[in-house]
């Protein structure tokens, strides 16, 4: 229950990546588009994995020029999830 296909989940990346730019959102918005990210990092790696560069500079884009220490916590947990993948 709860649960998006790899093709699916691939597809949100792609359009996360492609049409939201997380820094230009308020703090609360900003916090849920890093839980979108963590959860997809942490259960559909197999699936982001063809992303390669895309997702690194996406992440990037995302985390850059962050200072809200709830929006970090969740940044550094994405980083170490990256560095898995």
């Amino acid at each position: 229950v709860g649960m998006i296909s790899r093709s699916q989940a691939k597809a949100v990346a792609e359009s996360y990546l492609k049409t939201l730019q997380v820094q230009s959102l308020g703090q609360h918005d900003r916090k849920l588009c890093l839980q979108i990210l963590e959860c997809l990092l942490d259960r559909y790696r197999d699936a982001l994995f063809s992303l390669g560069d895309d997702l690194v500079y996406g992440i990037c884009e995302a985390i850059d020029g962050e200072k809200d220490p709830q929006c970090l916590m969740l940044i550094f947990h994405i980083v170490e999830l990256l560095a898995q993948l």
